[in-house]
């Protein structure tokens, strides 16, 4: 994986940089039909430079291909995109661990053994837990296994 925390470069010349890591150039063992290129990260792209006016002369326009597809975009606007923070889609979970026992015995559960429920039945009780007699452990389990005679 490659990163470049490029500042004060135009963009037409990370781009070059970024196209040669992409297609794996870089390595000594690239081949036109192999695949091996490397991920690339581009840092602090707001710090890039435009020579002369190019900041208020040059637009970037591109076409969907369907009638009324024409967009055009000035440098100053793509820059103001990535300044800006990016909202996260959703909360990102915490792990299990950061989790406190309160909250872990919370959570809904999606299978519940027989075992265990007759564990907590005895120690309702006070009863030491044993597994029941005269069934296999698969069967208290809920776990379906071939057996042999």
């Amino acid at each position: 994986m490659s990163s470049f925390t490029k500042s004060a470069q135009p963009p037409g010349k990370i781009a070059n940089m970024c196209s040669v890591r992409l297609q794996g150039k870089h390595k000594p063992i690239y081949h036109a039909l192999s695949d091996c290129g490397d991920h690339v990260v581009v840092m602090n792209t707001r710090h890039i430079a435009f020579s002369g006016n190019k900041w208020e002369q040059k637009v970037y326009s591109s076409h969907s291909g369907y009638p009324g597809g024409f967009k055009q975009v000035l440098p100053e606007d793509v820059l103001q995109n990535l300044t800006e923070q990016l909202p996260q889609p959703r909360a990102i979970p915490r792990t299990l661990r950061e989790y406190s026992q309160e909250e872990r015995d919370a959570f809904p559960l999606l299978w519940t053994p027989a075992l265990i429920a007759h564990h907590k039945q005895a120690s309702e009780n006070g009863e030491t837990a044993e597994a029941p007699r005269g069934r296999p452990l698969c069967d208290i389990l809920g776990l379906a296994l071939l057996w042999r005679a």
